[in-house]
């Protein structure tokens, strides 16, 4: 995590950067006293006089200073960090994804909805969406778009230190920086919140998972508070007053400090409101901060809205389905015995588990439909089907459900665990319940046979859907394609081959001698295999300069045939092949971030430069800006970061 430190005061009001660890060397960058500047911990260059800092206002104010001219932030500094809503907003997002994938079988999904939905209610003004508030509120040091207490921040340092991160107390203080701690608080008061409010007998229908609404509360009132509440709404005596219902959970000192500081949701007309109209008010905020969360989803974080493209006439899997489960209704099969055992035994083959055993098999059904729909669906079959978390991540677009709307037939959903001893349930979307904040789910393994079933949207942890990138850009690159990713291809040939088809590695002007476009994949190969041979450092030909390993893994995972000609439209092909292997489904869907995906580009394409500084393959440390491949003696960086940036943001920009 980069560290922050403050520009100390000097006699002239500035403070030099250098361009070396060396006074005599300045840049002619100036600092100013009190500027912010961030360090990266992990820059090699730093030592015990010298740090490498950014600006945190300008990042292209950047070079060493003296370690002596720095302090380290202190609470006071906190006016110094005004909420930035693009950087706010993204950081909601990545929450998100982490919370998508996270470890924990039976944790939540965190919406960035939420979060943000949440910082609204908590900071919003008269002028700002979000902000960042100073502690104002009676008995608490409660402050930031969330309103994290110290205590609410230790209990997160505690858990990030056990998984080998640090956080600082100044952390809290910083808007982007609070999201985490957010997260965290929220997933903590859910589970919380889940254990009391599930019965010693757990239900058939599985373990209670709360609301936003019910964390909510947990975070306004306490987590006993929040039960306490719910309790009283579930038997119907919603009608009681929020003062008495208080009574006995807290002391009169921490009962008041609470009501007054949520004035606006407790009080009305000079006296504390019903429990029922409690929850109407926060219920009116809740869908308010929703509908705000959205709209600057939309405008700063599109990376979590990609296109959704449905199958005409419906996803083939599902028509697998809908025949499975006539076999099953007709021939009354059971799970354990005869047929029925057989069938889900096949359903195993189908996510790679060889046995004979009856076992949870939803997740094996979801495979074998996506598998006896279409032969290439294979490939999309998550490893370890067999087990319902693990298609978690199957696909590459997030649905955003808490509304049910606009969920696709034939989605997969993913569950809390709906028993004990599971890692939650998995099945296809069949359509919603009318009248009811309900969906029907189309399955294996429920009530021991493929059926519907009707599940609560508190149970929904996550909905998937797979988008094919072929589809999204109407599936050719050329003068056919989306404008925008033949802008990162022509970023990358650019400098690659100046965009000639026919270069090759030292004679980037080659159009003849040989020309590849009229030459069949095997002659290339067998061409590239004679170059080297002759003494010649790379093998890289074409307009993406595709080396010989390369080429042979592209001819493999693409099914190319060795007669096919090596033309525009084959190398254009493989380009994209290469992007994919890249992971840019996973960059589209919001499951990476550009940097992530710069810095996976910068190992495709020795002239794109990482984002970021990371540790090559030979273990050298390559800074933002560098190629991958620095000082291998035949490689370097041609394109700037920036613009690798802009045509990365403008490519997922496109597909909303």
């Amino acid at each position: 995590m980069p560290l922050r430190y403050i520009v100390k005061a000097s006699d002239t009001g500035v403070v030099e950067l250098f361009e070396e660890k060396d006074e005599t060397k300045p840049s002619g960058q100036l600092l100013g006293e009190g500027d912010i500047v961030v360090v990266d911990p992990d820059n090699n260059d730093n030592d015990q006089d010298w740090l490498f800092v950014e600006s945190a206002n300008d990042p292209e104010i950047k070079g060493f200073i003296p370690i002596g001219a720095l302090r380290e932030p202190a609470p006071s500094d906190v006016v110094r960090f005004p909420l930035a809503l693009i950087p706010f907003v993204r950081s909601c997002g990545r929450a998100e994804l982490a919370s998508v994938s996270a470890d924990d079988e039976s944790s939540p999904t965190v919406l960035a909805d939420y979060l943000l939905a949440w910082a609204y209610i908590e900071s919003s003004t008269e002028k700002t969406l979000f902000s960042n508030p100073l502690p104002d509120f009676e008995g608490s040091d409660a402050e930031g778009p969330f309103r994290l207490t110290t205590k609410d921040w230790k209990e997160y340092q505690t858990a990030a230190q056990k998984t080998g991160i640090e956080v600082s107390d100044f952390e809290r203080l910083i808007p982007s920086s609070q999201v985490s701690g957010a997260a965290f608080k929220s997933l903590s008061d859910f589970k919380k919140f889940a254990d009391l409010e599930t019965p010693a007998t757990e239900p058939v229908d599985g373990p209670f998972v709360p609301s936003y609404l019910n964390v909510l509360h947990c975070h306004f009132l306490g987590v006993d508070a929040a039960h306490k509440f719910q309790e009283l709404k579930n038997e119907n005596l919603g009608g009681k007053s929020i003062m008495d219902a208080l009574d006995g959970l807290m002391n009169n000192d921490k009962r008041d400090a609470i009501i007054k500081n949520r004035e606006k949701f407790m009080m009305a007309n000079g006296s504390p409101v019903t429990i029922d109209m409690f929850f109407v008010l926060t219920s009116q905020a809740l869908a308010d901060g929703f509908k705000k969360a959205l709209a600057v989803i939309r405008e700063h974080a599109d990376f979590l809205l990609p296109p959704l493209k449905p199958f005409a006439g419906g996803p083939p899997w599902m028509t697998v389905a809908e025949r499975e489960k006539k076999i099953w209704e007709d021939e009354n099969l059971k799970e354990g015995t005869g047929k029925g055992l057989q069938k889900v035994i096949e359903y195993f083959k189908a996510v790679q588990l060889n046995t004979t055993k009856n076992q949870p098999w939803c997740g094996a059904f979801v495979g074998y439909c996506l598998q006896e729909a279409k032969p290439s669906f294979k490939s999309i079959i998550v490893k370890g089907g067999a087990k319902a978390a693990n298609w978690m991540n199957w696909g590459n677009l997030n649905i955003r459900q808490f509304d049910l709307r606009d969920i696709p037939q034939g989605a997969v959903v993913i569950t809390h665990p709906l028993s004990e001893g599971t890692s939650g349930h998995v099945g296809f979307a069949a359509g919603k319940v009318p009248g009811s904040e309900k969906i029907v789910l189309l399955g294996g393994n429920q009530g021991n046979s493929v059926t519907l079933r009707h599940i609560h949207k508190n149970k929904i942890r996550q909905i998937r859907w797979h988008n094919d990138i072929s589809e999204i850009f109407d599936g050719k690159i050329g003068s056919q394609t989306d404008p925008k990713l033949k802008m990162l291809l022509s970023l990358i040939a650019s400098k690659e081959s100046n965009g000639n088809y026919n270069a090759y590695f030292g004679n980037a002007g080659n159009q003849t001698n040989p020309k590849f476009t009229t030459m069949s994949v095997k002659a290339v190969r067998a061409w590239q295999d004679k170059f080297v041979a002759s003494g010649k450092k790379s093998s890289a030909v074409g307009k993406y300069q595709i080396i010989r390993k390369t080429m042979d893994e592209v001819i493999k995972r693409a099914n190319i045939k060795e007669g096919e000609l090596f033309d525009e439209n084959l190398q254009d092909k493989m380009a994209l092949n290469l992007l994919e292997k890249r992971k840019i489904n996973n960059f589209l869907s919001g499951q990476i971030d550009i940097t992530s995906f710069g810095n996976l580009l910068a190992m495709e394409w020795a002239s794109f430069p990482v984002l970021s500084s990371i540790k090559n393959t030979k273990g050298r440390i390559v800074k933002r800006g560098q190629s991958f491949y620095a000082g291998d003696g035949l490689n370097k960086a041609h394109v700037m970061p920036e613009q690798v940036e802009f045509a990365l943001e403008s490519l997922r920009s496109n597909t909303t």
